[in-house]
């Protein structure tokens, strides 16, 4: 079967990968397929947690996991997706 897919990346304008509550999250998500693809849509989807350990000698005492973001969001419809390159730009606020 023939690779479909030639190229996917997710650039982002900030890349130190800290955000804060009112930041935005900016950037595009590259897509380059070689050929037609039958395709329902393309989502971004982006999950955002905090993990807490605390030890003491070694011994872990507590844990704790919090989601700070779970959202998702369609980039590109529900059709067919054509050969070619596309380029989706995306605005997140948190």
């Amino acid at each position: 079967m023939a690779k479909k897919l030639k190229r996917f990346l997710i650039v982002l304008d900030d890349e130190s990968l800290l955000y804060f509550p009112g930041a935005f999250l900016t950037g595009k998500v590259l897509l380059e397929l070689e050929e037609d693809t039958p395709a329902i849509g393309l989502y971004f989807h982006i999950v955002g947690e905090g993990v807490v350990r605390l030890t003491n000698k070694g011994r872990v005492d507590s844990t704790d996991k919090e989601n700070y973001i779970d959202f998702r969001m369609r980039l590109l419809g529900d059709s067919s997706a054509k050969s070619g390159l596309f380029s989706v730009i995306f605005e997140i606020n948190f």
